[in-house]
């Protein structure tokens, strides 16, 4: 098994070395799911080639155990509830100083996942005592990583209307299919062909460059 580390992010993005904003579990090397995911553009028209939209943030999902019975050599001084609280403390409940969830950083072995917040998870109980004491328990949760605002900008930067764009003809490209996805309106072909001094829009030759200015309806 793996040791398991999940420290919270201050406000200004230093880690959180306070013992009570720390969690410390154990996890199974084969529980670990690491996901990665990308989103493309629908297409326009069939056969029309798969476009990159953006990259969703990456995910990450662990089976985390936590025993008092011995079974899996767990010796951290809480009992089972205590760190079960523990760990809606850090990752789940709100900050009172920032409204809202906290960050973590989560360390197993030679890896690391940072900047990244609780998706969900969801807590088995897999022995209470007849006293109503839980001896063991299995949380299964899913972080994600929080994404820059660079890479959030940047795919709505390119089919924001309210930017002036420069795109480079490609094969198979038409004026009014490149302005339904500047703009979002086919129709736009003329006031662009006239932007561009384009006398015939049906004759674009690859490698021309042609540019999208802002264009008010």
């Amino acid at each position: 098994m793996l040791e398991l580390r999940i420290l919270t992010q201050n406000p200004d993005g230093s880690e959180n070395t306070d013992e009570d904003m720390t969690f410390l579990a154990y996890i199974l090397e084969s529980d670990i799911t690491q996901m990665l995911s990308i989103d493309y553009a629908k297409p326009k028209i069939d056969n029309d080639k798969i476009k990159y939209h953006f990259t969703q943030p990456e995910r990450i999902s662990l089976n985390i155990f936590l025993d008092s019975t011995g079974e899996y050599n767990d010796d951290f001084s809480l009992s089972v509830y205590e760190r079960i609280q523990r760990f809606k403390t850090v990752t789940y409940l709100q900050n009172d100083e920032l409204h809202e969830p906290n960050t973590v950083n989560i360390y197993f072995g030679e890896v690391s996942f940072t900047s990244c917040r609780l998706e969900n998870s969801t807590v088995t109980y897999k022995k209470v005592s007849r006293e109503g004491i839980v001896r063991s328990a299995v949380i299964a949760a899913t972080f994600s990583s929080i994404p820059s605002l660079t890479a959030e900008e940047n795919a709505t930067r390119q089919s924001s209307p309210d930017l002036t764009h420069i795109r480079v003809v490609k094969a198979g490209d038409t004026l009014p299919l490149m302005c339904d996805e500047i703009y979002g309106d086919p129709s736009m072909y003329l006031a662009v062909a006239k932007a561009n001094n384009i006398v015939n829009f049906r004759s674009l030759e690859e490698g021309d460059e042609i540019v999208f200015p802002p264009i008010k309806k």
